[in-house]
């Protein structure tokens, strides 16, 4: 890891109400369920992916939507591995 000193006034835009994208993984690795969660932080969506007991491991991102209406994906935990084996 590398830790930088920076000017917080450097971002050119920032988004106070994203939503998040999680992902369980179960079955081995054989079965993706995802969701969509809005309305919480980032600790409420990582503490929501925990509590899935049915899931082997979990994956979250940040889901924001571009200016075109397309919803993009920033990891914020490994993103899961895909089921048939290609990304």
């Amino acid at each position: 890891m590398e830790a930088h000193l920076v000017d917080e006034r450097d971002a050119q835009w920032e988004v106070d109400d994203a939503g998040y994208r999680v992902v369980l993984v179960s079955e081995g690795g054989t079965t993706l369920t995802t969701f969509d969660l809005s309305g919480c932080t980032a600790d409420e969506a990582l503490r929501w992916a925990e509590d899935r007991r049915d899931a082997e491991r979990f994956a979250v991102a940040v889901r924001l939507v571009d200016a075109g209406g397309r919803p993009g994906l920033v990891w914020l935990t490994p993103p899961p591995a895909p089921v048939d084996g290609s990304r």
